[in-house]
């Protein structure tokens, strides 16, 4: 070890010694402010979103499958030589019926480990 290394630890050592101090415990935070709803209010709120749930068509009744195959594909490249390669499909199968497909394939490059 050089002799600067020893000095700057030995003073280091030496000052934290001297600045230690006993904590004092904190005093218990103030209680927060509770904001309630009355009764009446909570009624009032449900009774309007009943309502505003009545006139939307629930999500099982809409009619989604057209008959199309819907999916998403991607890639990225970065530093190092990495590339990625990535997709997701959704094939419709009769009148009731889907398939779903997915794929990736990750090339880290030089590196042997993932980053």
């Amino acid at each position: 070890m050089s002799l600067s290394l020893i000095i700057i630890t030995a003073a280091s050592l030496v000052t934290s010694a001297n600045t230690v101090s006993t904590a004092e415990p904190l005093a218990s935070p103030p209680a927060g402010i509770v904001h309630r709803l009355t009764a009446k209010d909570a009624e009032a709120i449900q009774e309007a979103a009943s309502r505003r749930a009545i006139d939307r068509v629930a999500i099982d009744d809409l009619h989604v499958p057209d008959g199309q195959i819907h999916g998403e594909i991607g890639f990225g490249v970065g530093t190092g030589g990495y590339t990625s390669v990535f997709g997701a499909a959704i094939v419709p199968l009769g009148d009731n019926g889907i398939a779903a497909f997915s794929f990736e394939r990750t090339n880290f490059g030089r590196r042997h480990y993932r980053y």
